[in-house]
């Protein structure tokens, strides 16, 4: 067994813990009758006290998704409510103008979000929302949120599935989304399908797990499978739909993102995780070279912590870069504490920041970009007893 396949055995024991809550019927949702605020918070973040962090934003999470273009942020509560606020130029977000759109959306054991809402942009309403609900028996679909006018309108999209992740190309007048497939024995299986087309079809029967859109858009998709044993980033192309191996690596990767940024070598970027024989873990980046990837830069950051995860990539002000955590465990499972990094580049060298006081130990997750005109804000969970609370700052690049 590799490394990673030891990784990918306990996020298929995550997705095995799934709860199933009752099905119900949905209908139009008008944001003026669900307009509210989630519950009051009240929790310890560190050394058992009941301050707030630094940067302390609200309630939000546990993994929400933000959109800088309509400048609005996405999440669930653990009571399966799917909720929407507005972000300010200042990058706080007022939760008394926050919205249910709509609830019961898939829980795991202990109130736990499986999976959260996630954003996908098309011509037609501009940025929808994508969610996976539960019904009766083992029932799990895909569900979406379009704005129509002044209201949010809700159905099911069909498909039966579960974390789905859109294409963000603005204005995209043929949008897609990848998602997962879950047998009883709670391997998953990647496919992809049109929004509003009947077209899809089957990615991968054995990926590490969900992909990613190349450049956020819906031509292809970059996702992890096993090669000879070693776990590789591998390219699927939806227009003929083929797959091409992209890396030879000696160890296992996972996590890729592939974007396009002119001022890279062969002008655009591959990174992925990269997990050594010990464990220890790096970010490898790829360039593309004579028709084909080349590793051209190691990647790690200045920290004890041992697992690197939640890499995303973002494009701001001329440079590029991903944000990313570590933790001081072996894997996720092990971590009792972790940080925030973010690491960028104008085309050359990378830099790396810390984006929290390592001195204040705290369970963090999930770093999410926000881009203004002239700011770039990186948000991130504590998780506290209770519930997620989002944080947000503002990197120096």
């Amino acid at each position: 067994m590799s490394n990673y396949t030891r990784t990918r055995s306990l996020i298929g024991a995550l997705f095995a813990m799934l709860i199933l809550p009752p099905s119900l019927t949905w209908g139009d949702v008008d944001p003026a009758m669900t307009s509210g605020t989630s519950d009051s918070y009240e929790v310890g973040i560190t050394n058992g006290t009941q301050d707030k962090p630094e940067g302390y934003v609200g309630p939000i999470g546990p993994d929400p998704e933000l959109n800088s273009t309509t400048a609005q942020v996405i999440w669930q509560d653990k009571k399966g409510r799917l909720l929407l606020a507005p972000i300010e130029s200042s990058g706080d977000i007022p939760l008394a103008k926050q919205k249910i759109i709509d609830t019961g959306l898939l829980l795991s054991k202990g109130n736990k979000t499986a999976n959260g809402p996630e954003w996908i942009s098309n011509q037609k309403y501009g940025s929808s929302i994508l969610y996976t609900k539960s019904g009766s028996g083992s029932n799990l679909s895909i569900w979406l949120a379009n704005l129509n006018g002044t209201k949010w309108k809700v159905k099911s999209t069909g498909v039966k599935g579960l974390a789905p992740i859109g294409s963000e190309k603005e204005n995209d007048p043929d949008p897609k989304y990848i998602y997962g497939v879950q047998d009883k024995s709670g391997k998953i299986a990647l496919y992809w399908s049109e929004l509003y087309g009947k077209h899809g079809g089957l990615i991968s029967s054995n990926p590490d797990y969900i992909g990613r859109w190349v450049n956020s858009e819906s031509d292809a998709v970059v996702y992890t499978e096993e090669v000879e044993g070693v776990s590789q980033v591998i390219l699927y192309d939806i227009n003929s739909k083929s797959k091409t191996q992209l890396t030879d690596s000696a160890y296992d990767l996972f996590d890729p993102q592939l974007w396009d940024f002119p001022a890279a070598e062969g002008g655009a970027i591959l990174a992925a995780i990269e997990m050594k024989p010990d464990l220890s873990q790096q970010i490898v980046i790829y360039s593309p070279v004579d028709g084909g990837w080349e590793r051209t830069q190691e990647l790690k950051p200045p920290t004890a912590d041992i697992c690197i995860w939640s890499l995303e990539y973002f494009i701001f002000n001329g440079k590029t870069g991903l944000t990313f955590m570590t933790g001081n465990g072996t894997d996720r499972a092990t971590t009792t504490s972790s940080n925030v990094w973010i690491t960028y580049t104008d085309g050359d060298t990378f830099s790396f920041q810390e984006l929290n006081d390592p001195n204040e130990k705290a369970y963090r997750n999930d770093p999410e970009t926000f881009v203004t005109a002239d700011q770039l804000f990186v948000y991130y969970e504590i998780k506290g007893m209770n519930e997620a609370v989002l944080v947000k700052t503002a990197p120096t690049l």
